[in-house]
């Protein structure tokens, strides 16, 4: 993947690329394996991309796929099947022109059709290979599908490792996904074409093509010879470094110094002590985008950033993993400007410059987390937004102040390492005492800095705390709103109650009279007893049982109320034994 037209004499850049699924997804063992390994003179940078990005894949990434269809269609073309690519199955040692002719000529071989085989095999146009490949006879769609997944990946695997240039193309995609955009294609594609595709994303197919090539990708990733020969180049860099435990990690320093004095005859041409220093550390952070108003979550990317540096008296090595790729080019451009050629003499030189273009990473992570803090507590907050959508990116933005707070303080940490480290290899040795010594206060410099960022993102995580508190007590208030407005509707209600009880009370003695007089224990003839009301002399069987019923319903509702007295007593001792015994048992040893 070298890159000869922007290499220059003292500065070379390398593109390695890796790759995985989102980290809640695909997983991997290592970090990259760069496909080249011969490493460059003094003052030399690399740029790696590997599989440390979180959230890769994802609809929320900021980096757009890759759509490729046509062969012909640049950039991308040579992902499709019908790319004339030379190739040769070692294990037969047959020929074919493209990936489509392989596909074909086993999808014939499949089915023991060797009449159209050879007919595919003497084809030279992928459009007339895909043709015969539909004649293919005693056809088993059934069959065909258990196995076209690996006949692909494998016909994808010799196009690309024999074919270096498409080799390196495809490790050039970086943590990008990669989509057939066949508008006529389900199965291999996602069913649209390339203007439509991202819009339509939620009804794509299965795109078994495009998640062959990412396998393709992962593959020469994960190549072990690749990795174990740059390690010789870094014998002291932990196998660790490489391990996914490393890869996940949010930050970490590490370094190994050896300086040989002029007694042990492995000094420097010039008769001083001879030193060699090598560090690695790793350094994360979040990037956040200006996101459109139609669109609910705030767009990121996280750059996982890992670092190997490599210093003796011939030769000034840095390896980038990761990084942005402007980042890289700043580095390129001011390493290579004749007024920074001090910057790769003598040891930490390119930790200087790195960590300068970090803080700018970091400065800007913190801010734009800052600007959005600004833009809640400049809306009219839950009281104009009620809806699921502010809620939702409420936490969302939560969420990034605390992983800024987490990516700027083991930042931090690790600045704070190489200043230590550089003053500590100051006192050490005497060649670059001062230039170890100035630089070892640039980096204390450096440290305050990001000291000073961690404490404003410190600030945009208490003003998220104020602004949950805010929306909490809002929405209380609102609650407490609707409280009172269901209190006055019920002592509406109440007053409704009441009138009718007047109502009744008024009206309850006068009906309880006339109902009295209108039993048959009461009789009015006004031609007799001289038209008085008379009344039999049993009218005190009607009082002597309706009092004694009363009585009884009131001595039956008495014991049923001492009864579920009782019982809910009884419950709650229970539940409070139940408890003592649960602590009991939590405070044993």
């Amino acid at each position: 993947m070298t890159k000869k037209n922007k290499s220059s004499k003292k500065t070379q850049i390398k593109n390695f690329t890796e790759d995985s699924e989102n980290a809640q997804e695909r997983e991997m063992e290592d970090l990259p394996n760069p496909s080249i390994v011969k490493l460059p003179p003094q003052g030399s940078v690399f740029h790696a991309f590997s599989s440390a990005s979180r959230e890769k894949h994802n609809k929320k990434s900021i980096r757009p796929p890759v759509l490729f269809h046509r062969e012909h269609e640049e950039p991308h073309g040579y992902l499709s099947q019908w790319y004339l690519s030379s190739f040769t199955d070692p294990t037969t040692n047959q020929t074919y022109n493209c990936a489509e002719q392989y596909m074909m000529h086993h999808k014939a071989l499949f089915r023991d059709d060797l009449a159209t085989a050879a007919s595919i095999l003497a084809t030279p146009y992928p459009k007339d290979q895909k043709a015969l490949g539909r004649c293919v006879a005693n056809w088993d769609d059934e069959a065909w599908d258990a196995v076209k997944e690996k006949v692909v990946e494998y016909g994808s695997y010799l196009k690309f490792s024999q074919n270096k240039d498409l080799k390196e193309r495809l490790l050039m995609t970086g943590e990008r996904e990669l989509v057939e955009a066949s508008a006529s294609d389900r199965v291999w594609g996602v069913g649209f074409n390339a203007k439509s595709a991202l819009s339509k994303r939620d009804e794509w197919g299965s795109n078994l093509l495009g998640q062959s090539s990412i396998d393709m990708y992962n593959h020469f990733l994960n190549d072990p010879v690749l990795r174990q020969e740059l390690c010789k180049h870094f014998p002291n860099i932990p196998r660790m470094f490489w391990s996914k435990t490393c890869v996940q990690h949010n930050g970490f320093f590490g370094a190994k110094t050896s300086i040989a004095s002029s007694t042990s005859g492995t000094a420097s041409p010039n008769g001083t002590s001879a030193l060699s220093v090598q560090t690695w550390f790793r350094m994360i952070v979040k990037s956040i985008k200006p996101t459109p108003k139609n669109i609910d979550f705030t767009q990121y990317q996280w750059y996982e950033m890992s670092f190997i540096s490599a210093f003796s008296e011939d030769r000034n090595l840095l390896l980038c993993f990761d990084t942005p790729r402007s980042l890289v080019y700043t580095l390129l451009g001011i390493v290579s400007e004749e007024e920074n050629k001090d910057i790769i003499t003598g040891p930490y030189g390119f930790h200087q410059v790195l960590l300068e273009q970090l803080m700018v990473l970091y400065d800007e992570s913190v801010w734009d987390i800052a600007f959005i803090m600004r833009s809640n507590e400049k809306s009219k907050g839950p009281m104009g937004n009620t809806d699921l959508h502010y809620f939702i990116k409420l936490y969302e933005d939560s969420r990034h102040t605390v992983h800024s707070i987490e990516a700027t303080q083991e930042a931090t940490k690790v600045f704070e390492c190489i200043a230590s480290q550089c003053a500590s290899l100051a006192v050490q040795q005497t060649t670059h005492r001062e230039l170890l010594s100035a630089r070892s206060e640039m980096f204390k410099f450096q440290h305050s800095m990001m000291q000073g960022f961690l404490a404003r993102a410190v600030s945009n995580d208490r003003r998220m705390g104020n602004e949950q508190n805010l929306t909490s007590n809002l929405m209380s208030q609102l609650d407490a709103k609707t409280n009172v407005d269901i209190a006055m509707a019920t002592k509406d209600d109440g007053v409704a109650m009441k009138t009718i009880a007047i109502v009744t009370m008024t009206f309850l003695p006068a009906t309880f009279v006339s109902a009295l007089l209108g039993m048959n224990f009461f009789a009015y003839d006004p031609d007799a007893h001289g038209g008085h009301i008379t009344y039999s002399h049993d009218l005190w069987m009607y009082f002597v049982i309706s009092i004694v019923l009363t009585l009884i319903l009131f001595a039956i509702w008495w014991v049923w109320q001492q009864y579920r007295k009782k019982w809910m007593a009884s419950s709650r001792l229970e539940d409070a034994n139940a408890m003592e015994h649960a602590f009991s048992v939590l405070q044993q040893p």
